[in-house]
């Protein structure tokens, strides 16, 4: 309940009607900056400055509490000491105050460590709506709002939104998209995220606003499902998130700690999340820039992957041509009548011209009529076998003598780019540049590739309560292939034969009639790597030789092991591993090449469970399973891909139903025999670890 009514208090933090400013004093850079930041934004509501030890601050009244103020405020900016901001944030939650902005930093000290852990205990309880620890502000420019650290208000509003957890990158973007003429619908520095995180700040500007696009760097995602669940209600309602994540190498996580308290997360992971719920991932600034940009000129409209190219040089038509297929940018032939138009205004009748199209070639029209660039492009852009223009920015000269392109009636966006990035690369009042030629083939390319998420395969709930039906009441230790196998009934997935045979029990009658090679391993509990520690022996060739494996290895462990497994050693014409680990962000589902290739983590594709079929699918084809499928299945090739499809969507849920006990689980190798079209768990296992209750 309290956590719904914060997201409710939210609004009051980007549209208050009145403000107070706790800590306020003229002698502090920190009040003075946040003060002079609401004065430059045109905020229109009432504001107050609150401060025991002042009678005035800014050229007014300073009120000494919260609690002696004329009215109840909107939103609380605290910008007071360490030690008192528990304080101050405790005043402000009694006296109703429904949405608060720490702007006070914690540093690094064993000190302010524990005070922080106070803070945060006391922030999980209140409803009042909180941004911060060392949050650098906020601005809502539609409401005349701002309070920003070391930046200034946006010039003007629009419909791109910010949540940064570092403010001065915050006002560094927003500095670059205020260059370019692009508003701001909102922007957020989260800070420390002692309580509200970008989850909360996402959800709440899909649902109260109407962003093209929100940009989103973050340091640490504390609640990944909560961030999971945020990303996939924007892609509902068609607002592409676009994530640059901090903290990607050793030192870099060791920065993002020491900036905001924040442990990175797990990138691997984390690029997994982002693909699965069709956030766009970028790897630096520009690309941010550049990305937040396209969207905002798109205004809502979709962008898809055919792409007319206009430059002015033959050889970067040829470069172009190498970054279009680079990025997954299609170049379609143009259409005769584009053709002709283009003959017509270069005045070379016997010139074919193709895509990418060369405006100088074979005239020099161009370089002595400044608006023939201008038409070519207008020419180019109504082909309708297009979505997208890419042209290159001329000089100013040309620039002005080019038809404006904000409004097309039909035909496709134009998006300018500079040949590099030493060439103009700012925007103009035309329309956004982007820096080289490379950053806008890839700009364009992975927003051609975004995309909403597919839904939810359907209920495999009949699966999961036949397969729990089997599954060994244990709540710790390890589950081996005699307990795995028959928990896989039903996924599609077919396991051999095992016996499992305990000291001094006789192994040639059993496996009298039976054909080898076989493969002997041991069984035990607290050995989880058989391989490792010398308890798996393979390639033995009939009964007899399996007879002595079997003795060796009781012979070896004693009393470490609690039987020896024998099953037969099937070789299959490809081994792939499915698996799956339980960790910070949750249950993640693994599938590669599997066998002796599983430690080649190049060909490990993850993504988080709940799985929906595209994520699947995605497993399938990131991991190149897709491809060794089809070179090895030939005309089948699509029947197995289907198959393990299905294959992976029901070991997601069984990994699901076993609950948190689960730890890992894996099945190494998984076997695919051509001849058949059959997939088979030739090994598995099960780790359990009990689960502590989080009261005691």
């Amino acid at each position: 309940m309290d956590a719904e009514i914060r997201r409710r208090n939210l609004d009051h933090m980007f549209k208050p009607a009145s403000v107070a400013l706790v800590g306020a004093s003229d002698r502090s850079y920190l009040a003075k900056n946040v003060w002079a930041s609401l004065t430059a934004s045109g905020f229109e509501g009432r504001r107050y400055a609150v401060n025991p030890g002042r009678t005035e601050a800014f050229g007014g009244v300073c009120h000494p509490s919260i609690a002696a103020l004329p009215e109840k405020v909107d939103l609380c900016l605290i910008a007071v000491s360490a030690q008192s901001v528990l304080g101050v944030t405790r005043e402000c939650a009694e006296a109703e105050v429904p949405a608060a902005m720490l702007f006070t930093l914690f540093n690094s000290t064993a000190e302010n460590a524990r005070l922080r852990s106070q803070l945060v205990k006391y922030l999980a309880k209140t409803q009042m709506a909180v941004c911060g620890s060392g949050t650098f502000g906020i601005s809502s420019p539609n409401a005349k709002f701002a309070v920003v650290m070391g930046g200034r208000p946006p010039k003007s509003a629009g419909r791109v939104a910010l949540i940064c957890q570092s403010g001065g990158i915050m006002n560094s973007i927003a500095s670059c998209l205020d260059a370019a003429n692009i508003g701001l619908e909102a922007a957020v520095a989260t800070g420390g995220e002692d309580q509200l995180g970008a989850a909360d700040f996402i959800e709440h500007l899909v649902r109260s606003g109407s962003p093209v696009a929100i940009g989103c760097i973050v340091e640490q995602i504390k609640d990944p499902h909560a961030f999971r669940s945020a990303c996939e209600f924007a892609a509902s309602r068609s607002v592409p998130v676009v994530v640059l994540y901090v903290g990607r190498s050793e030192r870099g996580k060791q920065a993002a700690f020491a900036h905001s308290g924040s442990l990175a997360t797990d990138t691997r992971v984390l690029d997994a999340l982002l693909a699965q719920v069709g956030a766009i991932s970028v790897a630096n600034l520009t690309q941010m820039v550049s990305t937040l940009a396209v969207f905002a000129s798109l205004d809502g409209r979709a962008l898809g992957p055919k792409a007319g190219v206009v430059t002015i040089s033959g050889g970067e038509t040829g470069l172009a041509a190498d970054m279009a297929e680079r990025h997954g940018l299609v170049l379609p032939d143009l259409q005769a009548d584009t053709d002709t138009a283009l003959r017509d205004i270069f005045k070379t009748p016997d010139l074919g011209y193709g895509n990418p199209v060369d405006a100088a070639a074979g005239s020099l029209v161009v370089l002595g009529d400044a608006a023939a660039y201008g038409r070519c492009i207008e020419a180019v852009r109504m082909d309708k076998s297009l979505d997208v223009v890419i042209a290159r920015h001329l000089e100013r000269s040309v620039w002005e003598a080019t038809p404006a392109t904000e409004e097309p009636k039909g035909g496709a966006p134009v998006f300018w780019y500079a040949r590099t990035a030493y060439d103009r690369a700012s925007g103009t009042q035309n329309s956004f540049i982007l820096s080289d030629i490379e950053e806008a083939f890839a700009t364009l390319g992975r927003i051609a590739r975004y995309h909403d998420p597919a839904p939810l395969l359907g209920s495999l709930e009949p699966l999961i309560e036949k397969a729990m039906t089997s599954f060994p009441k244990k709540s710790s230790g390890v589950l081996m292939e005699h307990e795995v196998f028959p928990f896989l009934t039903g996924t599609g997935l077919n396991t051999p034969r095992v016996w499992v045979f305990q000291p001094g029990e006789a192994v040639e009658p059993t496996l009298s009639g039976c054909s080898g090679p076989f493969i002997a391993k041991i069984v035990s509990d607290t050995i989880i790597h058989r391989r490792a520690a010398g308890g798996v022996i393979m390639n033995l060739n009939n009964a007899r030789e399996t007879v002595e494996a079997v003795e060796a290895l009781f012979a070896k462990f004693g009393g470490s092991i609690s039987g020896v497994l024998v099953e037969p050693m099937i070789r299959p014409d490809l081994e792939l591993m499915l698996g799956a680990r339980a960790g910070a962000m949750g249950l993640v589902i693994i599938l590669g090449f599997g066998g002796t290739f599983v430690e080649d983590l190049e060909t490990m594709a993850l993504r988080l469970s709940p799985l929906r079929e595209v994520d699947a699918v995605a497993l399938i084809d990131c991991s190149k399973s897709a491809a060794a499928l089809k070179r090895i299945a030939g005309d089948n090739a699509s029947v197995a891909i289907e198959q393990l499809t299905r294959i992976v969507m029901h070991f997601d849920a069984l990994c699901r139903s076993i609950g948190p006990e689960l730890s890992e689980f894996d099945i190494n190798p998984v076997g695919f025999f051509a001849d058949r079209s059959e997939f088979t768990a030739l090994d598995g296992k099960i780790v359990l670890t009990p689960q502590r209750n989080s009261d005691q």
